[in-house]
């Protein structure tokens, strides 16, 4: 059985010299390294409206919680 794992991307939220106004979802390259690593099968997932988590929740086997912008944890649990 294949495992997949979901991995929380960041979104980039003001412009920057590389990507100028064209604001991307990113996960750091070591995360999906060790998530192959285990012989899993990472999942990004992207910043995207709430009705669409329960689509990628049934999509993996579990979450990696990457960090970034600040959460209000009254707001996930």
């Amino acid at each position: 059985m294949t495992v997949t794992i979901g991995i929380a991307s960041n979104h980039l939220i003001h412009s920057t010299k590389r990507w100028g106004t064209n604001y991307v979802d990113y996960v750091r390259r070591d995360f999906v390294d060790g998530i192959r690593w285990t012989n899993a099968v990472p999942l990004i997932i992207p910043l995207t409206e709430p009705k669409d988590a329960k689509v990628y929740v049934e999509k993996v086997d579990g979450i990696l919680l990457t960090g970034g912008q600040d959460v209000t944890p009254s707001s996930v649990w």
